[in-house]
């Protein structure tokens, strides 16, 4: 059987598999619950450029091509989780960041200072937004990079978030809304009664106006 050498850049490939995909492909996995699509076909384009590596009818520069074109594969698929994993940290970020009463009453940390590092959060994402538009097609681990020091402080955010809290308030704060809003119609119905009184109508010209109103 004719043994085919492994290059030195096929360790070297699943070193960086190992190092640097699988950290942040197990975050995406925890924030979705599955496997997103877009990962899982990059990878499956990996593989089948490093089944060339094994090919015996190919001479070594084409094979170098393909451990190449696996490693660019590899590096979309980690931008692919990085990017993932930042827009479901921000969607949830947003939501307590934008509302004063769970900033205020979910977070264990003093308002202020997760304001202020939310807004380095976000500075951070922009960052590497822009480091990203400016290389593509060149190398995207600039901007993976960026990403990941964005999403380290995303995380540290997020730790200091009381999730029961924020389960639990959410439906409380709803609750409160909609008492609010019938307290204000009635105050409104009662108002308008009065005013109408005021003017001289008689007590069945008020009622008929509750009538209507309601």
């Amino acid at each position: 059987m004719h043994e085919t050498q492994v290059p030195d850049g096929l360790y070297e490939l699943f070193n960086y598999y190992r190092d640097e995909f699988l950290p942040v492909y197990a975050d995406v996995v925890v924030y979705l619950a599955y496997k997103p699509d877009a990962v899982r076909m990059e990878i499956e384009n990996v593989l089948s450029h490093v089944a060339k590596v094994f090919d015996p009818k190919l001479d070594d520069i084409t094979k170098n091509a393909n451990l190449e074109k696996a490693k660019r594969h590899l590096d979309r698929a980690i931008l692919d989780c990085v990017k993932i994993t930042w827009i479901e940290l921000s969607q949830y970020l947003d939501q307590i960041n934008s509302d004063e009463s769970l900033r205020r009453y979910c977070v264990n940390m003093p308002e202020h200072e997760f304001v202020k590092k939310y807004t380095e959060y976000l500075d951070l994402l922009a960052k590497a937004r822009v480091t990203e538009m400016t290389h593509v097609g060149v190398t995207p681990l600039k901007s993976i990079n960026e990403y990941k020091q964005a999403i380290r402080l995303g995380k540290e955010l997020t730790g200091h978030i009381d999730n029961s809290k924020v389960k639990s308030f959410v439906p409380f704060k709803n609750k409160t809304n909609m008492v609010s809003i019938i307290v204000s119609f009635f105050s409104g119905v009662v108002a308008s009664l009065v005013a109408t009184w005021m003017c001289g109508c008689s007590l069945s010209d008020c009622v008929d106006l509750l009538r209507g109103l309601v």
